[in-house]
């Protein structure tokens, strides 16, 4: 977990255990949106590091995966949370029958 005064810039979760991946003074934006708001604009890196992760890890043969690799905002994709930026703050496919190496380009997230 993150230390005091910080919170985690994503939280990765795969099978039963979630991670966190850097972090960000707790000042920072970290909510997801106000669901009543349209979608925020996608961050390109961050779209291009999700479709990797989805092609690497057998993204067609998940058992959820609404949204994914589609025009949709990545905020309407299963198990993605974005701020008000529109950048990922949260994953989780946990229990998601996802196979492979997790992809480099998820980093870029960070």
């Amino acid at each position: 977990m993150a230390a005091r005064g910080l919170i985690p810039v994503l939280t990765l979760c795969v099978g039963l255990s979630c991670m966190d991946y850097g972090t960000a003074p707790s000042s920072a934006p970290d909510t997801p949106d106000d669901p009543s708001q349209p979608p925020p604009a996608d961050s390109t890196s961050d779209r291009a590091a999700l479709i990797a992760l989805y092609e690497a890890t057998g993204g067609p043969d998940w058992e959820s995966r609404t949204g994914w690799a589609s025009a949709a905002s990545v905020s309407n994709w299963y198990g993605v949370v974005t701020n008000s930026a529109g950048r990922v703050l949260e994953l989780d496919l946990a229990d998601n029958a996802l196979t492979g190496p997790i992809p480099p380009e998820l980093y870029t997230i960070l």
